[in-house]
């Protein structure tokens, strides 16, 4: 039992119950009290006291840093590594296990906070894809618009809210790093949807004028803003997942310039119209 792999005998570890327990059994059949059986008798009492405890050293979702981090609280010998870990290396460090068994909990606890945080923003990393429906401009050309805004931006946030609310947990510190980088990219994220959601509708409201020749002087700037956002919607139309958008080079700059270039265009109308309302 004792020569057998950790990774392997961690989940079959109800042996070792059972091992306590027959060996529990015999000394009380025994009767006879001497100094081996009084000797086997606080062995096994250690055992009990230690079991209960191995369901904080199993693992399964535990890191790389996170072992190392394990292996030093226990004392276990410099280059101890998980692939070479013995239920009997477990064993050896049984009054370590008992010592430590309230940092052993904390770091099991953090260990899956960090887990659960990591893959709810992974599997929503990895699935999260902008909704897009065919749209025809003025000349009849085809192009894909994003649609489902709303639910797009919430699950944004929502994620934004999870990561702040890890700042208070006690095993932020771990995850520090990795929340650090979801924050940026999240709050980025924010940003450029929000940009391209107004840009968006300001580009259906205006092309159809623009795209049938008015406002000859306002022509060429209208015609710059159509070219980068067509390219924008192409871009996310070969790679819809929402991630990707952070991707694209530039966007940043070239999202601030089409507001920009668009809000002039619609100050150009606006102020040809109250010219033609006045006639």
């Amino acid at each position: 039992m004792c020569k057998e792999d950790w990774i392997s005998f961690r989940s079959r570890t109800f042996q070792f119950e059972d091992f306590i327990i027959a060996w529990s059994d015999r000394l009380k059949a025994q009767g006879e009290h001497t100094a081996l059986t009084a000797k086997i008798q606080k062995d096994i009492d250690k055992f009990q006291g230690v079991y209960p405890l191995l369901k904080y050293v199993r693992g399964e979702v535990l890191s790389a840093e996170h072992w190392h981090e394990m292996f030093r609280m226990l004392a276990l010998p410099r280059g101890t590594t998980l692939e070479k870990l013995t239920f009997g290396d477990i064993v050896s460090v049984m009054d370590a296990i008992l010592v430590n068994s309230q940092g052993l909990m904390e770091l099991l606890s953090r260990a899956q906070g960090e887990v659960s945080i990591r893959e709810a923003l992974e599997v929503w990393g990895v699935g999260a894809c902008f909704s897009l429906t065919g749209y025809k401009d003025s000349a009849q050309r085809e192009l894909k618009l994003i649609k489902d805004w709303k639910d797009l931006v919430t699950q944004v946030g929502d994620n934004q809210c999870l990561l702040q609310s890890l700042k208070d947990s006690h095993y932020y510190k771990g995850f520090a790093d990795k929340a650090s980088l979801w924050e940026t990219r999240l709050a980025d994220l924010d940003k450029y949807l929000h940009h391209l959601n107004q840009i968006q509708r300001k580009w259906v409201y205006l092309e159809p004028i623009f795209g049938r020749g008015a406002l000859p002087k306002e022509q060429a700037r209208f015609k710059r803003v159509d070219s980068d956002f067509r390219t924008i919607m192409l871009d996310i139309e070969k790679d819809n997942r929402v991630l990707s958008l952070g991707n694209q080079p530039g966007l940043k700059q070239t999202l601030s310039t089409l507001l920009d270039q668009l809000g002039r265009c619609q100050k150009a109308l606006n102020e040809f119209l109250e010219v033609w309302s006045g006639v």
